[in-house]
């Protein structure tokens, strides 16, 4: 159980880190289709980052609740057919997002990005002088293809962006409770959740 659980809380943790990291990708959209003529790239913005954000944290929050209610209730189990049983039931609880999001239309806008990959442009090392200099020394942004100058994708991602958290408050709050949920993470949970049953077990005879 503890090794299919950790799979969901990397994925909430992956969700935030993006969030974090990308601020910027969620602002406004498509402007020349709005019929305002005073809207703003940064109207809703926070509310659209926070929505985002709590996707992830709350796959990340449940999944961890869900483990501390698998190792309690299995240990107040008495039978061991009971304990197989029961077992198996938690199991499919926690593939119930994958039920829902299988039975979606083919034709929903979610699963049009099923496969797709995040597109990053804003990555830890450069914040710090020493690595972009590094990364911008050896970096051939653009490419000559077929005797065309095209730009190379893999190469933009890489391109020095300035920190898109300076001067938000906000962004950097979230950031500080993403990596504090990473520690908890990668510190104790990851490693040690699974002696919690044993410690449960003692407490309990």
């Amino acid at each position: 159980m503890h090794s299919t659980l950790c799979a969901e809380i990397i994925n909430g943790l992956d969700t935030m880190k993006y969030v974090v990291n990308h601020p910027g990708h969620f602002k406004r959209r498509a402007l020349a289709d709005d019929i305002h003529e005073d809207t703003s790239p940064e109207d809703g913005w926070y509310i659209r980052f926070l929505y985002a954000f709590m996707l992830g944290f709350t796959q990340y929050f449940l999944t961890i609740i869900l483990e501390f209610m698998t190792i309690i209730f299995i240990n107040s189990q008495t039978s061991y057919l009971f304990i197989l049983l029961f077992y198996a039931a938690l199991a499919g609880v926690t593939t119930f997002d994958n039920m829902y999001a299988n039975a979606l239309p083919i034709d929903h806008s979610i699963k049009k990005v099923v496969g797709k990959n995040f597109y990053q442009t804003f990555h830890r090392f450069m914040k710090f002088k020493a690595e972009r200099e590094h990364v911008e020394a050896s970096l051939n942004v653009e490419e000559k293809i077929e005797g065309e100058h095209k730009i190379n994708l893999a190469a933009k991602s890489l391109i020095i962006v300035p920190n898109p958290r300076d001067g938000r408050w906000l962004f950097q709050f979230f950031r500080f409770f993403y990596k504090s949920c990473r520690m908890f993470h990668v510190s104790f949970f990851f490693y040690f959740a699974p002696f919690i049953m044993l410690v449960y077990q003692f407490y309990l005879s």
